[in-house]
């Protein structure tokens, strides 16, 4: 494959994760509104919440995980 190949993969990977996080994002968008509606959570407030953070962290490190060990298993 060579270095523009590895290049290029790394980058459709990244543009995924992106793409798999602003679909999370927005789902997630979808189920608070729905939720909100009944008086319960304000969107606003869930996004600066210590628990939307974390959700965001995990998923994010777990693509970034997942490209330190993609390195290691070239063959």
């Amino acid at each position: 494959g060579g270095l523009f190949e590895e290049i290029k993969d790394d980058l459709v990977e990244k543009n995924m994760a992106q793409q798999l996080w602003e679909m999370f994002d927005e789902l997630l968008d979808v189920v608070i509104t729905a939720i909100s509606e009944s008086g319960v959570v304000d969107i606003h407030a869930f996004k600066m919440s210590e628990e939307y953070q974390y959700i965001k962290t995990l998923f994010e490190d777990s693509f970034l995980v997942n490209q330190l060990f993609d390195g290691d298993n070239v063959a």
